[in-house]
């Protein structure tokens, strides 16, 4: 009788349920963002394709932009709100007074600024502002020069020249017994002051320059000096630097100041007026539309010279240079 040996093997497989993991991402929170050439839009919750200019000519030559629309970090700027930007908090007179060099960059998700409400920032810095949504803007935003004192009758006091804020040149002191006239301050690297008027003339002060500023290829430059049209020659104007592409941020540049006039003349006698203060620099891009209301303003002015019309004989000042003002818009612009 033969034995078999049988060798049984066994196989016991068990089967179980393999779940995949899964993963929700809402885009409502940038702390899981990574790098990337794609838009994270935390307002909408999507992923938008990155902001592009190709191939425009500004009068120069063909021009390419990459254009960043910000994060939306800052939340959104409506009338609740104001008061965390302004600086100290303070909103007295409903102006909001935000400091460029505290927030050189706003980046929200939505703008509102409503009508009979001022946004007047107090820094040096441009005012550069990114909205992922829609920006309405019915009340001012305004990075206007300030104007210069005008003259005085007190010899030894010297009429001080207009400030500038977000990134404008001061205007140049008018000129006194104890102090001479002041040139205006440049705005940017490409522009100059206004000169302060020469010193002294047996019939009049003398003005001092406008101050320069950044124009568009249209525009022509201003071919006067500063001129009291009495007096002398006046200080000499500002330069002007075209730049449509805005390659260059620089705000426009302070008035020079102007000269004293002292012949022991009762009543005509007097300190020189300050120059006015350079416009700023105003820098909007929004990834929505950007509405315009009736009363809304967006102003970048260089302040008035110092003067006066009661037959002082000093010189007045120059006049501040115009600021820079560019709005990106990937919606429309609406101006009503």
């Amino acid at each position: 009788m033969k034995l078999y040996k049988f060798l049984f093997i066994i196989l016991f497989i068990f089967s179980n349920d393999l779940w995949a993991a899964q993963i929700t991402k809402t885009f409502s929170d940038i702390s899981e963002r990574d790098n990337s050439e794609l838009i994270w839009n935390v307002l909408t919750s999507k992923l938008l394709p990155p902001i592009y200019i190709r191939n425009y000519d500004d009068g120069l030559g063909f021009k390419n932009l990459d254009i960043d629309p910000g994060d939306g970090i800052h939340g959104d700027f409506t009338i609740v709100t104001y008061s965390s930007f302004s600086q100290n908090s303070d909103i007295s007179g409903n102006i909001i007074r935000i400091n460029t060099d505290l927030y050189t960059q706003l980046e929200f998700q939505n703008f509102i600024l409503e009508e009979g409400w001022t946004l007047r920032p107090i820094g040096t810095q441009p005012l550069n502002i990114k909205v992922l949504g829609d920006m309405v803007i019915n009340g001012v935003i305004d990075c206007s020069g300030s104007d210069g004192q005008d003259l005085n009758g007190n010899l030894n006091i010297a009429p001080l020249g207009g400030e500038a804020v977000c990134g404008g040149g001061s205007g140049g002191d008018g000129g006194s017994l104890t102090s001479s006239p002041q040139s205006g301050n440049a705005g940017g690297n490409s522009v100059t002051g206004g000169a302060f008027g020469p010193v002294i003339s047996l019939t009049m002060g003398q003005g001092g320059g406008g101050g320069g500023a950044y124009g568009d290829i249209g525009g022509g430059k201003d071919p006067k000096n500063g001129d009291d049209s009495t007096g002398g020659i006046g200080g000499a104007k500002g330069t002007q630097f075209t730049d449509d592409a805005f390659d260059e941020i620089g705000g426009g540049s302070g008035g020079g100041g102007g000269s004293i006039y002292s012949n022991s003349s009762a009543g005509l006698d007097s300190a020189g007026g300050g120059g006015g203060g350079g416009g700023g620099v105003i820098k909007i891009i929004v990834l929505g539309d950007v509405t315009i209301g009736t009363n809304g303003k967006v102003l970048a002015n260089g302040g008035n010279g110092g003067g006066n019309n009661t037959g002082m004989r000093a010189g007045g000042g120059g006049g501040g240079g115009g600021g820079s003002i560019a709005i990106y818009a990937a919606g429309d612009i609406i101006n009503d």
